[in-house]
């Protein structure tokens, strides 16, 4: 594969991963438990934002895992 064709499949594959992202696995269901956002000004114009999000996954299975 020269270098053009290796491009063109590169680019096709990034159109094609943007329009069509991969989907998670609907396995599982997530529950927020705790949100928290921490922020302090530095000067006027920069501001330093911390967000921690906690959350709960119960996952249908197989007992065995």
């Amino acid at each position: 594969m020269n270098w053009f064709e290796r491009m063109m499949r590169n680019v096709g594959l990034m159109v094609h991963n943007t329009t069509k992202p991969l989907r998670k696995e609907k396995d599982g269901k997530k529950t927020v438990v705790n949100k928290t956002v921490e922020e302090k000004q530095i000067d006027e114009k920069t501001v330093i934002r911390r967000t921690t999000i906690e959350e709960i996954e119960i996952r249908q299975g197989d007992d065995n895992e």
